[in-house]
C-alpha cells in the first residue's frame, strides 16, 4: 500500500490480480525496453514505481515517471503497460474505454488514462508467448484502476461489463493526478499523488493492519514468526531463527 512511491525497483511486484494460474494481470512501467537479462528490466521490477492503493477488490496505482538518472537505471521508456494475456482468459475485450477479461466465474476490469492503449501483438516472441498480452499506456504521467467481480455479485459478466462502464470516472493528470472512480463495489473512491485515498469522504487506512489476516493466518508486522494452518495440519516460518517447522502430513 502507496509503497516508495516515485523510487526504482529492482523486483518489486506492486500489485497483481490473479483468476486462474495463467490468468493473471499487473501493471509496470518498465526500467529498460530490453527483456530478460539482468533485473529491473521490462518486466521484472520497476524503472519509476507508482503509487497504488488497494480498497478490497479495487487498485489505483498513479504512476509519474522520473527520467532522471537513478540508482537503478536512467533514460526510461516514457510509457507504461500491463500484462493481460487474451488468450488465458476465457473472454477479453476493450470496450467503453475498458479492458474487460473473464476467468470462469472470475471478472476483471481494467482502466488507464492512455484511451489510445490497445492489446498489442509481439510477433518477436518465442512461439508459445505470441499473442495478444501487453497493453500500452504512454504518457509521463499514467493513471490505472483494475476492479474485480464474480458471478456471485453480478447476474452475469454482461452485467459486470456494464456496471463498471456506467461508472463515473474523472482525472485530472496536470494537477496532483487527481482520479474521482464511482466504483460500483466500494462506492466513491478520490486518489491523488499526496493526500489520503478517501472512499465515499473518509480516509482510508493504509496502515497499522495485520501482515496476514486471513481463515489461514493471523500475523502482525513485521511477521517475525508465521503460522498457516488448514484442516488440522500447519506450516510455522520463524523469520527471527530462520527456522521452518511443519505438521506430519506436510513432511
Amino acid at each position: 500500500q502507496d509503497w516508495r512511491k516515485g523510487y526504482g525497483g529492482d523486483q518489486q511486484s506492486i500489485w497483481q490480480a490473479t483468476l486462474g494460474a495463467e490468468a493473471v494481470a499487473f501493471t509496470t512501467h518498465p526500467a529498460t525496453e530490453t527483456d530478460g537479462g539482468d533485473s529491473p528490466n521490462y518486466w521484472v521490477g520497476y524503472g519509476t514505481m507508482p503509487r497504488a492503493i488497494q480498497v478490497k477488490n479495487v487498485v489505483i496505482s498513479l504512476y509519474d515517471i522520473d527520467t532522471s538518472d537513478g540508482l537503478y537505471v536512467s533514460d526510461q521508456p516514457l510509457y507504461t503497460h500491463a500484462y493481460l494475456p487474451k488468450g488465458k482468459f476465457d473472454e477479453a475485450v476493450k470496450e467503453s474505454g475498458w479492458f474487460f477479461a473473464r476467468k470462469d466465474d472470475g471478472y476483471l476490469a481494467l482502466w488507464t488514462s492512455d484511451s489510445t492503449a490497445v492489446w498489442v501483438t509481439n510477433d518477436n516472441a518465442e512461439e508459445a508467448d505470441k499473442g495478444d498480452y501487453e497493453i500500452i499506456a504512454s504518457g509521463e504521467k499514467t493513471i490505472w484502476i483494475c476492479e474485480l467481480g464474480s458471478s456471485s455479485e453480478y447476474a452475469d459478466f454482461d452485467s459486470f461489463k456494464s456496471a463498471i462502464a456506467g461508472a463515473s470516472l474523472t482525472t485530472d493528470i496536470s494537477s496532483g493526478m487527481q482520479v474521482t472512480y464511482e466504483s460500483p463495489s466500494q462506492g466513491t473512491l478520490v486518489m491523488n499523488w499526496d493526500d489520503d485515498l478517501t472512499q465515499d469522504g473518509s480516509a482510508v487506512n493504509i496502515s497499522d493492519y495485520k501482515r496476514y489476516e486471513n481463515p489461514y493466518s493471523s500475523a502482525d508486522f513485521p511477521g517475525s514468526e508465521i503460522t498457516f494452518e488448514l484442516n488440522g495440519e500447519s506450516l510455522t516460518l520463524n523469520f527471527s531463527s530462520s527456522s521452518r517447522t511443519v505438521s506430519s502430513y506436510l513432511q
